[in-house]
């Protein structure tokens, strides 16, 4: 990759320009040294930061309006080279990252777990590699949206925050009463945790119960599981019936019932290696999944709804996540989307909370 020309070579260039720009005691600009200072500006490189430290990119921008063709077409194709540059950018920052964090996982995993003779570890970590897969393979297949159409306006908003849409007030489901009476995982009429192999091994059945409806046996026809369609029929319908119980084993993993074993599966994320913090994960667990949920909903994305939640639960379930942890059971529904994203951003940094 070429080096990327310094801010001060970019500023000094800039300030060229816009002298050229507004020369004094003239009615119209000085084309003639805009085309040169525009020459000079054709051989920068310049990635997205640099965009957002300098104005260069307004200016070059303005540039594409002027009355002289020379000019106007010069500027256009300098924006068309920067703005396939940043494209290019953020395509590989996107490829590397999941490999990153791969290695990193692997790495960590080896050293908190050097004992090969524990199946349950080598199974996690492995589903864990398939996750980060599926995730880096949705990430490749999304269009680039990040950079809007106008080029100029996006470069110099330096300061403006994005805007996140609540979709509560769209869709008004009651999901406040999933809260306590739908997580609670009864071993004869109390919540008990016995032993965190037995958690695991019971995630992991949950993990292939949901695999399995995805790719549904030979000569059968698949069975419906929140795709887009779905997604927004339960987005319309209240949930009104609710069990106590979970019956992973009982009900087909269709429609509600598959939200439900969600549900169950972070549940036994968040109470890994906590027991004792059951009681308060109980309806954290609940609220975790409506968030995942909506924000697939939102982004009419539900593919990435069932991949969300084997990844939450992957991150929950590590032992380093205690901090995290405490911060789902303290944290309200709308927090959860914040820290949902801060967990993509930095899956294995736990140690930041």
């Amino acid at each position: 990759m070429s080096t990327l020309t310094d801010v001060k070579t970019i500023e000094h260039a800039l300030a060229r320009l816009k002298n050229a720009l507004d020369h004094p005691g003239k009615e119209a600009p000085d084309y003639e040294k805009v085309h040169k200072v525009l020459l000079h500006c054709q051989t920068f490189v310049i990635n997205e930061q640099l965009l957002r430290k300098t104005s260069i990119g307004k200016n070059v921008g303005i540039c594409r309006k002027a009355s002289d063709p020379k000019v106007a077409h010069l500027a256009t194709m300098i924006v068309d080279t920067w703005r396939a540059h940043v494209k290019q950018e953020k395509r590989l920052k996107a490829a590397a990252a999941p490999r990153e964090a791969q290695e990193k996982g692997g790495s960590a995993a080896t050293a908190h777990h050097p004992d090969t003779s524990m199946p349950q570890d080598s199974d996690v970590l492995m589903v864990q590699n398939e996750v980060q897969a599926i995730r880096s393979e949705t990430t490749a297949n999304q269009p680039e949206t990040s950079v809007p159409q106008d080029f100029d306006v996006v470069m110099v908003q330096n300061e403006e925050q994005p805007t996140r849409v609540e979709t509560t007030a769209h869709h008004p489901e009651t999901f406040a009463a999933r809260d306590s009476d739908v997580v609670m995982v009864q071993n004869g009429g109390q919540a008990i945790r016995e032993d965190p192999r037995s958690q695991k091994e019971g995630a992991e059945n949950q993990i292939a119960v949901i695999a399995e409806a995805e790719q549904p046996p030979s000569g059968k026809s698949a069975s419906p599981l929140p795709h887009e369609t779905d997604v927004e029929m339960n987005l319309a319908t209240t949930r009104e019936s609710t069990s106590d119980v979970f019956e992973a084993d009982t009900v087909s993993p269709t429609g509600h019932a598959i939200r439900d074993l969600c549900v169950r599966l972070i549940f036994d994320g968040l109470v890994e290696n906590i027991v004792d913090l059951a009681s308060e994960f109980a309806g954290c667990a609940s609220r975790i999944e409506e968030a995942i949920f909506l924000n697939a909903s939102r982004r009419q994305a539900a593919n990435d709804y069932l991949n969300d939640i084997r990844y939450t639960y992957l991150v929950l379930a590590d032992e380093r996540a205690t901090a995290l942890k405490n911060c789902y059971a303290e944290s309200s529904a709308d927090e959860l989307l914040d820290i949902l994203d801060i967990v993509a951003m930095f899956p294995y940094s736990m140690n930041f909370l």
